[in-house]
């Protein structure tokens, strides 16, 4: 089964398939995502919108996707 917190953000999360062991799981796999991107950033020789900015806004929203579930759930 795919983890319930990896969901496609054109959708809402399924609340009710969400289990505590379903978190670390999720947060390492955008963590590893992120980590991989910033060591494509390291490498971009002209550093512009679309290939900085952007890609960091990108990361911020999958984190923040993940996170604001998991924020939800605990309250």
């Amino acid at each position: 089964m795919q983890n319930p917190l990896l969901f496609d953000i054109r959708a809402l999360p399924l609340f009710k398939d969400i289990k505590s062991e379903h978190i670390l799981p999720a947060i390492t796999e955008v963590l590893t995502q992120n980590r991989n991107q910033i060591n494509v950033l390291l490498n971009v020789k002209k550093p512009d919108y679309d290939s900085v900015i952007q890609i960091l806004e990108d990361m911020d929203v999958n984190l923040s996707n993940v996170w604001g579930v998991i924020e939800h759930l605990h309250n």
